[in-house]
């Protein structure tokens, strides 16, 4: 065999090689991907005692294990309560409000003032700051958390 063919050939085993490779990295992507979406909240219509299922607590992953009933179990029913890498930022997630909470006291010297006042589900402003997505969401008349939570006024 002349050597420009020989090269020909060993051009086309190696783009063969690369190919293959490609379509192996690509079904690497895929199977990725079917993992992390893998998970399919279960609750089925079931909710919590205050007519939450599992999509309000993929927007309040603080709620995980707190408001658990008979027919309702968020830790075994909802993806955002089993994923392990959620727990880890929400933990994350909670140092760094800490952290931004502390960090807008000291600008703002912010306080909240709720002075017992609490949402019909018995929550104050303490509870908002590890629950930001409820802010504006549960107001009564004694209670505004808007106006009285630093954690909601820092959202705005």
């Amino acid at each position: 065999m002349c050597c420009a063919c020989k090269n020909d050939e060993n051009e086309d085993n190696q783009n063969e090689d690369n190919q293959n490779e490609d379509d192996e990295d690509v079904d690497d992507e895929d199977e990725d991907n079917q993992n992390e979406d893998s998970c399919q909240d279960t609750d089925n219509g079931a909710k919590d005692p205050y007519n939450d299922g599992c999509e309000a607590y993929t927007l309040n992953p603080g709620w995980c294990g707190g408001y658990n009933d008979e027919d309702f179990q968020s830790e075994i029913m909802c993806c955002a309560c089993k994923n392990e890498d959620n727990e880890d930022n929400q933990n994350e997630d909670n140092q760094n409000e800490d952290d931004e909470d502390e960090d807008n006291q000291n600008e703002d010297s912010c306080q909240d003032t709720d002075n017992g006042a609490k949402d019909p589900y018995n929550d104050g402003c303490e509870a908002y700051t590890q629950n930001p997505g409820w802010c504006g969401g549960y107001d009564d008349d004694d209670f505004q958390s808007e106006i009285m939570c630093c954690a909601c006024k820092n959202l705005k």
